[in-house]
């Protein structure tokens, strides 16, 4: 039924993802299929008032990672307001449908494409309809909706440009990231003729038969759009099409060019474009363009011997085409474990900085077909402490230089399973769980990783703002070597629907405590012998206050970064800082345009 007197629609991204600012195209897709009033928000910033004030509450799922911040967003909502309409999407979210409706206190789960439907059942929920059964909403407690195929006319007429409903997101969407950046996206493509078991493009049982293609007028209309908006970047999901809907594809974009865009442009594409078409492109922006494929080696179904070798030269030609290229880049994605370095010899340009191998391999959700579904259980133990391989980063140095080889989870390398081990016997138990969690689920994670606040002492020592990748700002800072004043305190490890803190009232500190070091725990209580092994390679420190009285030590962690506050009893901060990985390149007028868990 309608809550009386509201008609927000308001759609809110949890927390949880290698880049929690990168939002689906679908679900902008989805909410530019209604009319106002209709708001954004990521987890971090949604208030409890706008909750009260929603009609209808939205969040998506469409990578699994986003699980463990799902759950308790919807905790969360259902304490808040508790009759509020629950409705999920993504692609996860599809193939998990029942399980979803099953576990969780949510009222409607979308399978397959969902704009036409998201229409209907948003419009019925306003008005306290019953919105009876609708084509790809499962629905809590009644039987499987019947499938139905957007058109491609329809997905013509879909929009995942438009963002101006979305205010932090409009703000953040073209900061350049190193990995994973929160561009708007094109879906010129859904679904895919291949059947890839981990590609968001593969089709069976999740888009429902078949892949519907977009206009190549519509597709070149969407990136004047964006270009229109002022973008910096752009990604267009392409997919594996017929070489005639590539030539068309591109043509168009080209014709209806040049475009400037300030940083770059991607384009998912699993079939090679010809010379022609790479200069069409090459024409078309000023910009970087980069083509993102994975190698025909690994597609399903497999290819014929004769038709392999063919793509593979294709390929051979392309990396040859933009070794010389003034703007153009391939990145080769290997998701199935091949050696990065034969593939890149393969390719015939070992030695251009314009192409770039690596391994994909990185955890992801298998679609539910071929025997090959993944449940519920199985996605909630992968990426529960997905949280702690950034929390690691950047307030652990010792940690940090474990987890390097994994890089920003993008681009990672292609033997991984069997690290050596580090020399310092206190970090060996570390080590083993990071090679844990990769062999069993592709995720670097530390399961139980915790914290302690430490008073200490640094007569002389040098102080850092850089480290290990990390960058520090404020109070916040490295030292080379400290020496324990006090007791440790455990930070309490909080996880609730804006995202992970760690938290801990302190005593007052004793007199001669020149900073409050965070410190991983170890087995045994923390003690100068640890703070000395674990600190090897610099110790994280926030300067203290000038107070006899007790503070709070509060640590934010959201979208790869950390913020600590010290927090006296009036709950006023008094100490800050910031630890970040250099993730975001931000345009200076960009640089403050990620908001603090307090600033929504």
């Amino acid at each position: 039924m309608a809550r009386e007197g509201r008609s927000l629609v308001l759609y809110v991204h949890p927390w949880g993802h290698l880049n929690d600012l990168v939002i689906p195209a679908g679900a902008i897709a989805c909410m530019n299929a209604i009319p106002a009033p209709k708001r954004g928000r990521y987890a971090f910033e949604v208030t409890d008032d706008e909750l009260r004030e929603a009609a209808v509450v939205c969040i998506d799922v469409h990578w699994a990672l986003a699980l463990t911040g799902f759950e308790r967003l919807v905790r969360h909502v259902r304490a808040v307001a508790a009759d509020v309409p629950i409705v999920v999407g993504g692609i996860a979210a599809a193939h998990l449908a029942e399980e979803l409706l099953e576990a969780y206190e949510i009222d409607y789960v979308f399978r397959g494409d969902a704009e036409t439907s998201f229409a209907a059942l948003i419009a019925a929920l306003r008005e306290g309809r019953a919105p009876g059964e609708l084509p790809n909403v499962h629905a809590k407690g009644a039987p499987p909706p019947p499938r139905r195929r957007m058109t491609d006319a329809e997905l013509d007429a879909t929009d995942s440009v438009t963002i101006d409903w979305f205010p932090t997101l409009a703000r953040v969407t073209d900061l350049d990231a190193v990995a994973f950046p929160p561009g708007r996206t094109v879906i010129v493509a859904r679904g895919c003729p291949l059947r890839c078991p981990t590609c968001y493009g593969s089709h069976a049982s999740t888009y429902g038969g078949g892949y519907l293609w977009r206009s190549p007028e519509r597709t070149a209309a969407l990136v004047h759009l964006a270009e229109r908006a002022g973008s910096r970047n752009l990604r267009l999901i392409v997919g594996k099409p017929s070489p005639r809907r590539i030539s068309e594809m591109i043509g168009a974009i080209a014709a209806a060019g040049p475009y400037r865009f300030g940083s770059a442009i991607g384009i998912y594409l699993c079939r090679a474009p010809s010379d022609d078409e790479l200069d069409a492109l090459e024409r078309a922006f000023d910009s970087p363009v980069t083509i993102s494929v994975v190698p025909p080696e690994e597609h399903v179904p497999a290819l014929s011997p004769a038709r392999l070798e063919e793509e593979r030269a294709a390929w051979r030609r392309v990396a040859a085409r933009v070794s010389q290229s003034r703007n153009l880049r391939l990145d080769v994605w290997a998701t199935a474990g091949r050696d990065t370095a034969a593939l890149r010899e393969d390719l015939g340009s070992p030695g251009s900085e314009r192409v770039s191998v690596s391994s994909g391999a990185v955890w992801s959700m298998t679609r539910p077909a071929d025997g090959a579904a993944t449940s519920l259980a199985t996605v909630r133990a992968a990426v529960a402490d997905v949280w702690t391989f950034y929390a690691a980063r950047l307030l652990a140095p010792a940690l940090a230089h474990l987890l390097a080889p994994f890089r920003f989870l993008d681009e990672v390398d292609d033997r991984l399973d069997d690290l050596p081990p580090p020399s310092a016997p206190a970090l060996l138990p570390f080590h083993e769980t990071i090679q844990r969690s990769w062999r069993a689920h592709r995720l670097p994670t530390l399961p139980g990783l915790s914290f302690d606040a430490v008073p200490v002492a640094f007569e002389g020592g040098r102080m850092r703002r850089e480290g290990e990748g990390a960058r520090f700002q404020g109070d916040l800072s490295i030292v080379e070597a400290a020496r324990v004043v006090a007791a440790a305190t455990p930070l309490e490890v909080c996880l609730d629907h804006r995202g992970v803190a760690l938290e801990a009232w302190l005593a007052p500190l004793p007199t001669g405590t020149d900073a409050i070091a965070i410190v991983p725990r170890g087995a045994a209580p923390t003690s100068q012998a640890w703070v000395d092994a674990v600190g090897a390679r610099g110790i994280v420190v926030l300067r203290p206050p000038a107070t006899s009285e007790r503070v709070r030590l509060r640590v934010d962690l959201r979208v790869q970064d950390a913020r600590v506050f010290l927090i006296d009893e009036n709950d006023e901060p008094r100490r800050r800082g910031v630890a970040d990985l250099a993730y975001f390149r931000a345009a200076p007028a960009q640089a403050q345009a990620v908001p603090s868990r307090g600033d929504a």
